[in-house]
């Protein structure tokens, strides 16, 4: 029996010695994490990862070099990185901005990887962007643009490019860098990524109608009507970019027509897309404005200040028109209430800017 015992001490002694020496080696592995719908059997792929673009990255593995669509990938992960990025990174994932922010600036030291150097830029970058846009006073947009400008210009080769233009641009539409906004929104449309071409062509739509260039604007709205592709997201960007449409034919005096299309969208498609219908309300609103219909205007942009609040960019525009609508038919404390709560609320966006 002790000649047993002492075997299995031996043998316990043995496995725990090759275990300590085969977490490390583990650990010191990058990891490529993809999408659940990437299309591919293997959702996590170990090795050493030697390249990163905008568009792809390629890791190095036992079976070979292996390269994936950025669009197909969840997240990366480094060998030897700080716990802390890990950490930031969920927090980001979470919209957690504030514990991002707060947690990747106490990385006291960058490691040596360029790689792993350019995700705590990235994430630092990405949580200062997402805290101005929702207006809150501990970041302020010029600080915001700045970092997340900065990370662009010096990561040309990073993953994470493509998700940063696109934060950029929304931060220079909301400062009323339109022109400048218009440009990374246009980037958009060659990233290779459905997902933000669609973005792309919508907000450059976007910032052309704030410009006033309405037949700019219906081509990119046309244009991303015209991307391939069935899946929920691009449909859903296609009956925004109707919406719009509507909203430039009503602004070019084509009111009834685009009255139509809008109505036809409320009635036919489902009242939890609540984006969808917020956009659908504020683009009727503004036809009925149009045809100086104050209070059928008011009922629209009301659609939306009361049931579709969810939505920043047009909770925004429904209580600065609905402003502006007030003071018209001489509701002047209910003016000033769509003003205060525009201003509290979203007072780093383009609408708090217009008033």
């Amino acid at each position: 029996m002790k000649f047993i015992a002492s075997h299995w001490l031996v043998v316990g002694a043995a496995l725990v010695v090759a275990l300590a020496l085969e977490t490390p080696a583990l650990a010191q592995k990058d990891s490529v994490f993809l999408k659940a719908d990437s299309g591919d059997r293997n959702t996590l792929v170990r090795g050493q990862i030697v390249g990163t673009s905008a568009f792809n990255v390629t890791i190095e593995t036992d079976a070979g070099q292996q390269e994936f669509p950025v669009s197909k990938i969840k997240k990366l992960t480094f060998s030897g990185e700080p716990r802390a990025v890990e950490r930031a990174r969920d927090h980001l994932e979470n919209q957690r901005y504030d514990e991002c922010l707060t947690t990747i600036r106490k990385i006291d030291e960058a490691p040596e990887s360029r790689f792993i150097q350019q995700q705590i830029k990235f994430l630092e970058a990405m949580a200062a962007g997402n805290i101005a846009l929702r207006g809150d006073p501990a970041m302020t947009p010029e600080t915001a643009e700045q970092l997340v400008g900065n990370f662009i210009k010096a990561n040309s080769d990073s993953s994470g490019l493509v998700v940063a233009v696109d934060l950029y641009g929304q931060l220079l539409m909301s400062s009323g860098n339109l022109a400048q906004a218009q440009k990374e929104f246009n980037k958009l449309t060659k990233s290779k990524w459905a997902e933000y071409e669609n973005r792309g062509y919508f907000f450059e739509g976007e910032t052309l109608i704030h410009q006033d260039q309405l037949d700019a604007a219906k081509q990119s709205f046309t244009a991303l009507l015209n991307q391939p592709g069935a899946d929920g997201e691009t449909a859903d960007f296609k009956l925004l970019a109707q919406c719009q449409l509507a909203r430039i034919s009503a602004l070019q005096g084509d009111v009834a027509p685009a009255i139509a299309v809008l109505e036809k969208i409320i009635q036919e498609q489902n009242v939890e897309n609540t984006r969808l219908f917020a956009y659908a309300y504020n683009a009727l609103g503004t036809c009925y404005l149009q045809s100086n219909e104050l209070k059928k205007a008011r009922d629209a942009f009301l659609h939306t200040q009361l049931l579709f609040s969810t939505e920043p960019d047009a909770h925004a525009e429904s209580l600065f028109r609905l402003s502006k609508i007030w003071s018209e038919l001489k509701e002047t404390d209910r003016s000033n209430e769509s003003r205060e709560l525009l201003t509290s609320r979203y007072r780093n966006s383009i609408w708090a800017a217009k008033l």
